[in-house]
């Protein structure tokens, strides 16, 4: 009799772990196949030209993706709104998609659609019909051009080499300003439009950028802060005044005694920026190709060989370890089998860079 009731009990478990289960897959199934109710809402503040278009779902599925487009009538062009933008803000939730505008421009009429798209194998899409949208603005009145904010989407000063980055000017003003961006201390630097994007930043790209806004009834600018590109690629200049080629006076060679060491030497100098700091190397052709010259200390007995690397320091300097500096190669008494060609490599994981010094007589 109590085997007969364990087995009882054990069926009226079973049973009910498959009830639960089926009720589980119903609701699954349910939320799955739901068809999200799609809300296209246009509002514009009293008396401004502030407007809000929001994109609302609910009964939504589980995993859905949202997209908010305008067709222009004119041409019937698609344009959909995303983030980093400087015409609009965009705000993005679970089961909403807010585009805001400062000032709703006559350019951005037109129809909107608001889709939902399942993230699945199958895509199921629900779409809104498409809704004209108008401007409020009264073309008689005029308002100056007026920059709200200049915004960037880095959150440092200072970028490596290659980053994405970009500037955003939001402005506002009837009729709608144009901007332009000017950089400063490159008079010849002019680029159209809010957003100043570079998509893989240089070190040639750093600096400080203004935007300029001007609507025909105001011109105003705004100063964007400062960028520093830290990691670059290594870049050699000669220091020398004659660049590669040095010249030497017959009685700057030492023809008689190769063993000689005194003070006095002939320098080839560069100045080196890279960062990380590249390491520095120096080598002279022979007929079997480079030799690169050894930097250990016997290399200044042996041959008359000084190396050096000193950091400097200039007004386009951000940190003291950007990685800018002068190197030389100085020969101590200069024999005849120090002529010939050198050259300075500066590499780091970046890149490479070459310099050639040519040593030679004057001719008589």
């Amino acid at each position: 009799m109590e085997q007969a009731d364990q087995v009882q009990d054990s069926i009226v478990a079973t049973s009910r772990k498959m009830l639960i289960n089926f009720v589980f897959l119903l609701l699954v199934g349910a939320l799955c196949s739901a068809k999200p109710d799609v809300k296209l809402v246009f509002h514009c503040m009293d008396g401004s030209d502030m407007c809000i278009i929001k994109c609302n779902v609910t009964a939504m599925p589980m995993d859905v993706m949202i997209h908010l487009t305008k067709t222009s009538p004119e041409n019937d062009t698609v344009y959909e709104f995303s983030d980093k933008q400087p015409q609009y803000r965009f705000s993005e939730r679970s089961n909403e998609v807010i585009i805001f505008f400062n000032t709703f421009y006559k350019k951005w009429e037109g129809y909107y659609t608001c889709t939902v798209t399942e993230n699945t194998a199958t895509h199921k899409t629900w779409t809104t019909d498409p809704v004209y949208f108008k401007s409020p603005i009264n073309e008689s009145n005029t308002a100056p051009a007026r920059i709200n904010r200049v915004e960037t989407d880095y959150h440092q000063t200072l970028v490596d080499s290659g980053e994405d980055v970009r500037f955003l000017c939001r402005v506002d003003g009837i009729p709608e300003p144009k901007v332009t961006w000017k950089k400063i201390g490159d008079k010849d630097f002019l680029s159209m439009g809010p957003v100043l994007h570079f998509p893989s930043i240089t070190r040639e790209d750093q600096g400080q950028y203004v935007c300029v806004a001007d609507n025909g009834i105001r011109k105003t600018n705004k100063t964007a802060s400062p960028i520093y590109v830290r990691t670059f690629k290594p870049a050699i200049k000669y220091i020398n005044p004659t660049g590669g080629v040095i010249t030497l006076r017959q009685d700057e060679v030492n023809y008689n005694s190769p063993e000689e060491i005194n003070m006095e030497y002939i320098e080839m100098a560069v100045i080196v920026e890279g960062y990380p700091d590249p390491q520095v190397t120096w080598w002279k052709v022979t007929e079997n190709g480079r030799e690169q010259l050894s930097e250990d200390f016997g290399s200044y007995w042996e041959r008359g060989f000084e190396f050096y690397s000193k950091p400097m320091r200039s007004n386009d300097s951000y940190y003291p370890d950007e990685g800018k500096k002068s190197n030389g190669l100085r020969i101590y008494n200069f024999s005849p089998i120090d002529l010939g060609t050198y050259v300075v490599k500066a590499e780091n994981q970046l890149g490479t860079a070459e310099l050639t010094f040519t040593m030679k007589l004057e001719s008589n």
